[in-house]
Formats: C-alpha cells, structure tokens, sequence
C-alpha cells in the first residue's frame, strides 16, 4: 500500500488515515523521495521527514533522476510513503468492498 506525491498534504493524510483507521505507527512507515540531480538530497530528504513526522531512518535509498526536457522541477522531489503489509492491504481492501462493493469486472 503506498501513495505518492510532490504534495505534502496528500502524504499526510494517507498516513493520518493509516494511524486513525487501521492503527499503524509512524515507524512502519517507508519512505522513498525521487529529486533531480542538482537538487540539495540532505534538504529535500530532511523537509519530507519534519513535514510529515517521519524519522529520517525510515527513508530508503533516495532516487536520484537526470534533467531531461521538463521544466518544471519540484524543490523537494516526488515523495512515495508506503506499508509493506499484505495483511493490512487485505483489511484494506476488504474494507473498500464493504462500502462500495466488489470491483466490477472489465
């Protein structure tokens, strides 16, 4: 189960909603920034842990991208904030289909 994002507020409320509904910690939590070469990685990665309350020693390897055409750059980097749990994926999910029924078929 992961969200990712350039915007902060949808990261924390993924992990609010992680904490509030299905009782898991902060320290579970991994996380994942991607920056562009000439971003300052120690800031960006040091801005994602306070504003999302996350020890930095959740964060995995930093990935770190090449400038390419787009020209529009975020001064922190993309965020990817993730729980590696089947168990909670399947409460998740079997809750999604509680409130809006099973997946329709394609």
């Amino acid at each position: 189960m992961a969200v990712t994002s350039t915007d902060p507020r949808i990261l924390q409320l993924f992990v609010g909603w992680l904490e509030k509904y299905y009782n898991t910690s902060r320290k579970q939590l991994k996380v994942r920034i991607q920056v562009w070469s000439d971003t300052n990685v120690d800031g960006a990665l040091s801005w994602w842990s306070k504003t999302l309350n996350i020890p930095k020693t959740n964060f995995i390897k930093t990935n770190i991208k090449k400038p390419g055409k787009k020209k529009t750059k975020t001064k922190y980097g993309v965020c990817r904030v993730y729980i590696d749990s089947k168990d909670l994926l399947f409460k998740i999910l079997n809750d999604i289909d509680k409130e809006f029924g099973p997946p329709a078929t394609y």
